[in-house]
């Protein structure tokens, strides 16, 4: 159901599925803005990319101490495990595949785990899936040259934009009304106090000198 709620809602799901040991497959939805998808010449998503964060014990339990920079495995030594650290994602058509091989590197799709600002060719884990292991349906698109699809919400955007103003302005429109603004004259002693029963002094012996509404609000809530 998340899917559908984000294909409806900015018109492009993504959901990560893959073989699992325990549970036959597993399922992961991510929402819009964790990532950022790829269009291959036939138009159809063949490429992903994220950048997500991992506690230091994750890392470790995810990829293996042997593979981590050694930012974390000092922090692991020094027993910082809740520590956060940002991790890269990359999966695309493996074009540098040797079709003979039958490892995990020379599959149709690569894999490749990095972590920020370890240089060049330092990767977490490096692999690969003989099919695109995420399903990226888009709503409708536009053009062929689109990446991501666009839904309802698309078309909806103006009229919720102009909804969200409209609560403003009212809320806005009562609170003046029951809290208008004031306006006090050069004999208001002190500071105005607006509290229910509150007593502000002045010295003024004008005509309607001190406190009065620099403007009056009238809102028909009904």
């Amino acid at each position: 159901t998340s899917v559908y709620k984000e294909l409806g809602a900015f018109g492009t799901g993504c959901m990560y599925l893959v073989e699992d040991i325990d549970t036959v497959i597993r399922a992961q939805v991510y929402t819009c803005g964790e990532y950022y998808l790829g269009i291959g010449a036939r138009n159809t998503v063949n490429a992903l990319y994220r950048r997500f964060w991992r506690t230091i014990g994750q890392m470790v339990s995810l990829f293996g101490i042997e593979n981590v920079s050694d930012t974390v495995k000092q922090a692991y030594s020094a027993n910082e495990t809740d520590k956060w650290q940002a991790v890269n994602l990359l999966i695309e058509e493996n074009d540098t595949r040797l079709p003979s091989a039958i490892d995990n590197k020379n599959m149709l799709y690569r894999s490749a785990y990095w972590e920020d600002g370890v240089g060049q060719n330092k990767f977490l884990r490096l692999s690969g899936y003989e099919e695109f292991p995420f399903m990226c349906p888009r709503w409708e698109t536009t053009t062929t040259q689109d990446v991501y699809g666009r839904g309802p919400g698309w078309k909806a955007l103006g009229s919720v934009k102009g909804l969200q103003k409209l609560e403003k302005d009212k809320h806005m429109g009562l609170d003046k009304e029951v809290d208008p603004p004031m306006q006090a004259d050069s004999s208001v002693e002190g500071e105005v106090n607006s509290l229910p029963g509150g007593l502000t002094r002045f010295s003024g012996q004008l005509p309607n000198a001190g406190l009065k509404p620099a403007y009056q609000v009238k809102l028909n809530i009904a």
